[in-house]
């Protein structure tokens, strides 16, 4: 691996430590591990072999960063407490990256339930303002109604449109797009 750049080497060490990463570890499992890929990073990173002096001073080097990332900027706050608790205390590190990754989900789920109108095709408005009309409009109504549009072009099983945004449609979709036009509206 000496001869290899330390980039590749780091993409190897990281899918390996991932795909050897069992299911059910414990938090303090987790930890060490983390730990041990840092360090084993550092040394890699340093062309240390270890064990040995030159890799024992690495090690200690890292863990002295580990506690004082002063050079870090505002980004990598984040990655900033939980080295900081890495070198303190590896299962606390790993309990705060976790409620980190959990909390993202979180938000991001909650940005994912808001209604995005600029980002809707041509049909999807269509199908929205016949729904805002009548929220009991049936699928074949609805398919009547983008047939005889003039915006429309119905055929071979098929909805697209004649405008810039070239939006398309299987008409088997129509019953799906019908139930989230009615979803968006009940919001």
């Amino acid at each position: 691996m000496a001869d290899r750049p330390f980039e590749d080497i780091l993409k190897v060490m990281a899918h390996d430590w991932i795909a050897a990463e069992p299911e059910h570890e414990t938090d303090e499992q987790q930890a060490t591990a983390l730990l041990q890929f840092v360090l084993e990073r550092e040394r890699r990173r340093y062309r240390a072999d270890f064990p040995g002096p030159q890799g024992n001073q690495i090690d200690l080097t890292t863990i002295q960063r580990l506690r004082n990332p002063d050079t870090l900027g505002p980004e990598f706050s984040r990655a900033e407490g939980a080295f900081r608790r890495l070198a303190k205390s590896p299962v606390k590190a790993v309990q705060y990256v976790g409620a980190a990754v959990k909390n993202d989900r979180g938000r991001q789920a909650e940005i994912a339930r808001k209604p995005r109108p600029g980002r809707q095709d041509s049909i999807t408005a269509f199908i929205n303002g016949l729904v805002a009309k009548n929220p009991d409009i049936s699928v074949e109504a609805v398919r009547w109604a983008l047939k005889h549009s003039g915006e429309f072009i119905v055929q071979d099983g098929e909805v697209r449109s004649h405008d810039e945004d070239a939006a398309s449609m299987q008409l088997k979709n129509l019953p799906s797009r019908l139930t989230n036009a009615r979803k968006r509206l009940s919001r």
